[in-house]
């Protein structure tokens, strides 16, 4: 164990004395510091509220309609999904539920406010509802409703026109993007990780087999004492350099990013140290 020892605290202030080291040191700073930075001033933007689509794809549709203006919107909903169910303002909790486990479902609530509010909440960024095209629909609804039962004229149904549902939209998994945009990276430090690594401890063996320094510093070392302790250099320096940089970024995260948000809604994952 001495001479493994010996070429491991070798190998590791070879490595660490290395322009490359330092270089690499230097670059995961600059990466980390300008994502802090530009990420969360990027902005996000407001729902742009276009023209409906033909159809709203294979989303199924939970609706809770508690207003008496719009009578007909479960209709006009199961109309335009490929399926819709309608539920009571008691069974929302299962509805979102439903949302949050299966990202093919989206629930609509319409509001018995007047005028009525029209929420809709879908699982997460990466299983959006066409939120516009829902909205653009029942404000229709809600409009010819005005016209055929309130008997406007003209002037009073063009300002009418002028006027729009209230909308929020909201995702029963908000942490949804942020996770998948984690998983990606942590897999690709990952894949650097084990490629820039194992790269060095094949780089330093081979070096080792050129050179054969340690067989003059250790008198008749082992190959297999030489390569454990090459491995066992190198992964010290790896390991130590990686969780440098993770340390770097959480301390960066705390101080440049302290609401944990970016923007469009896309915030840091509750990631543990596990």
């Amino acid at each position: 164990m001495k001479q493994v020892f010996t070429v491991a605290g070798f190998t590791f202030r070879e490595a660490v004395r290395r322009k490359s080291f330092w270089i690499t040191n230097i670059i995961y700073i600059i990466i980390v510091l300008a994502a802090c930075l530009i990420l969360p001033n990027l902005g996000g933007g407001t729902a742009d509220i276009s023209a409906p689509t033909e159809s709203f794809g294979a989303v199924e549709c939970l609706i809770i309609n508690e207003s008496t203006q719009l009578k007909d919107a479960d209709k006009l909903l199961s109309q335009a999904f490929i399926g819709s169910e309608s539920y009571a303002p008691a069974q929302r909790a299962e509805c979102l539920a439903r949302v949050t486990e299966d990202g093919g479902y989206c629930l609509v609530e319409i509001s018995a406010d007047l005028p009525p509010a029209v929420k809709i909440t879908s699982k997460d960024a990466m299983h959006a509802a066409p939120a516009d095209a829902i909205w653009d629909l029942l404000n229709k609804a809600y409009q010819s409703y005005q016209f055929d039962q309130l008997g406007y004229e003209q002037s009073q149904a063009a300002q009418i026109l002028q006027s729009s549902l209230p909308l929020s939209i909201e995702q029963a998994d908000p942490q949804g993007m942020s996770n998948y945009i984690a998983g990606l990276a942590l897999m690709l430090l990952m894949f650097m990780t084990i490629y820039v690594y194992g790269y060095g401890v094949a780089m330093s063996v081979a070096t080792e087999k050129s050179t054969r320094v340690m067989e003059t510093l250790i008198v008749s070392t082992k190959p297999p004492r030489v390569l454990l302790g090459k491995c066992l250099g190198m992964g010290v320096v790896g390991l130590g350099q990686i969780a440098g940089v993770l340390v770097f970024a959480a301390l960066c995260s705390k101080l440049f990013i302290p609401g944990g948000s970016f923007a469009g809604g896309i915030g840091l994952p509750a990631l543990t140290v596990t």
